[in-house]
């Protein structure tokens, strides 16, 4: 039976950059795992967002590590630049091939970020769909996700 397995990712910073935070939440089998990191002072909202992400895909493959099947997941996220950069494989492959860097040369924003994405979507384990959500849309677990990393980047936000 084909199981239903989502991600649900978000992250943030405010000021852009200033503090942030990522949050994800994770459906499988019926049961909710939730999580939020406070990412550091200065960081941008596309390097909380892709480490929602990152963090999320990590976390599933810890929470089935006995199981030998693959896991085919929905990842639902709101940042077009997150899913832009995910959704096209061959993209991934090149930048890899390329250290990174774009057709010009130019060092890839965000490098060790996309690559350790770039890692975890080459899992044999792992069979990964991206989904580009409306932000602040009233979908309830993208909702959940803001206010997650929202509230985390309030409270660790130095003083």
């Amino acid at each position: 039976m084909k199981r239903n397995i989502q991600l649900w990712t978000d992250g943030g910073a405010a000021p852009n950059p200033g503090p942030g935070s990522s949050s994800y939440i994770i459906i499988l089998d019926g049961q909710k795992y939730t999580n939020v990191q406070y990412g550091g002072p200065v960081v941008t909202n596309n390097q909380m967002e892709l480490k929602a992400v990152i963090y999320g895909l990590k976390h599933l493959l810890v929470l089935e590590e006995d199981n030998y099947e693959k896991l085919e997941v929905t990842v639902y996220c709101d940042s077009a630049y997150v899913v832009n950069g995910a959704i096209h494989p061959n993209r991934l492959i090149k930048w890899a091939q390329n250290g990174y860097r774009k057709t010009d040369g130019s060092p890839l924003a965000n490098k060790e970020l996309w690559e350790s994405l770039f890692n975890i979507l080459m899992n044999k384990k792992l069979v990964v769909k991206f989904e580009k959500v409306k932000a602040h849309s009233g979908i309830p677990l993208n909702e959940e996700c803001d206010s997650m990393a929202t509230l985390e980047t309030i409270l660790c936000r130095p003083n």
